[in-house]
């Protein structure tokens, strides 16, 4: 059996997910992670924004347009 590329899986997956995931997969998925959480789950909400006013380039960011 040939060896699949990382290449070609990444893009096989990429397409797939860009074409949304159906509504039935999402569904189960989500019933199957409830059973894992805790009855009291706490959840921790970052509402903080790293902000560089200064900075000029930083590797590996395209584009960033501000959100807020």
């Amino acid at each position: 059996m040939a060896e699949t590329k990382k290449t070609n899986t990444v893009d096989r997956l990429s397409r797939n997910l860009s074409e949304g995931i159906p509504e039935e997969i999402a569904r189960n998925y989500l019933q199957e992670m409830i059973k894992l959480l805790p009855p009291d789950p706490v959840i921790f909400v970052d509402d903080s924004d790293v902000t560089k006013p200064h900075g000029k380039k930083f590797e590996g960011l395209c584009l960033v347009r501000d959100g807020s």
